[in-house]
């Protein structure tokens, strides 16, 4: 996603928590492989999906994952505890 590259992921654990299906990537059923070469092929074929899918992506990344903003609320509360 960093990488503005569009993911397909399978919706386990914290995946859920940052990738929504059509929004900022793509869902594949877990444990087939023909789930995940569909949403390849989709995106693939679809341009406007794609180009949807990495801006929202890079987006999110930005807002919430950039690591200037980690490395800041990390100090934060490391900082309000000492």
């Amino acid at each position: 996603m960093a990488a503005g590259l569009p993911v397909v992921a399978t919706p386990v654990g914290g995946i859920t928590d940052f990738l929504k299906d059509g929004g900022t990537g793509l869902f594949a059923k877990p444990g087939d492989p023909a789930s995940i070469a569909e949403a390849v092929k989709r995106l693939i074929g679809d341009s406007a999906l794609r180009e949807k899918v990495r801006k929202n992506a890079l987006e999110l990344v930005r807002e919430k994952y950039d690591w200037s903003l980690i490395a800041g609320e990390m100090r934060s509360k490391v900082f309000a505890t000492t």
